[in-house]
């Protein structure tokens, strides 16, 4: 994996003025094969994002030639109950352990270079992570139904 830090100028991404604190905490990280494509990379500074002390990170890809892939959907999204979490009472070290097996199985972006359609591979992508960490979390950690 690549930092992208330096393409960026490793500005600051959190920056909160009350208490005249900045550093450059937000990152990301590309393998080599998807770095080669990067367009520009910038950290956005907007005034509609004042909710926030992080600043996003914006990375344009050069579009990437080749046939389209299928990606391999492990999961089903037709669960409509609220849960709340008791990190407090959860066991993290089975969570790590299932956070690793549940991601080790995610389709990962360097496997599709050649995608014709890399916007939709990537929501895929961020889809599929964050279903992996609420499917280690619901494994791992003690919740309450809401609804």
């Amino acid at each position: 994996m690549i930092c992208c830090d330096s393409l960026t100028s490793s500005a600051n991404t959190y920056v909160n003025q009350s208490l005249g604190h900045a550093s450059c905490v937000d990152h990301v990280f590309l393998s080599p094969d998807l770095y080669k494509y990067v367009n520009s990379a910038k950290i956005i500074d907007c005034v509609h994002n004042d909710a926030s002390d992080h600043r996003p990170v914006s990375i344009v890809l050069d579009k990437i030639i080749g046939s389209t892939i299928s990606v391999h959907r492990c999961h089903n999204n037709n669960s409509k109950k609220l849960y709340k979490f008791r990190w407090d009472k959860a066991n993290l070290n089975e969570y790590y352990a299932a956070t690793y097996e549940c991601l080790a199985n995610i389709f990962t972006l360097s496997q599709a270079i050649k995608a014709v359609d890399v916007v939709r591979l990537v929501n895929l992508q961020y889809e599929d992570i964050t279903y992996a960490l609420y499917h280690a979390s619901r494994l791992t950690v003690v919740f309450i139904i809401l609804q």
